[in-house]
């Protein structure tokens, strides 16, 4: 054992050193990771944003159309039924004019 520790005893400064420099490597490494995993996170939130407002402007306009719509079938009915009063006076016989 003590042939073993002469032997590592003058390397260990150097062995802490180059350990030193591993773990910082892997904590910049690790926090340009987070960095990018951030920025990432945030274009990915705007995107979903951007996605909502899109489909809410889209369901709007669907709405509006569909008020639209819903006037005009009412006044085509409301039409269709003041003609058919107005026609109520038709329907005995057929042959008179």
């Amino acid at each position: 054992m003590p042939a073993l520790l002469s032997l590592i005893g003058p390397l260990l400064p150097y062995i802490a050193i180059l350990a030193a420099a591993v773990a910082g490597y892997f904590a910049i490494r690790r926090q340009g990771v987070l960095a990018e995993r951030a920025k990432h996170d945030k274009e990915y939130e705007e995107a979903v944003q951007a996605r909502r407002e899109a489909v809410a402007k889209a369901q709007s306009r669907d709405e509006l159309i569909d008020d639209k719509v819903a006037k005009q079938i009412a006044e085509i009915k409301r039409v269709e039924e003041a003609a058919a009063t107005q026609d109520s006076s038709r329907n005995g016989d057929i042959f008179k004019f």
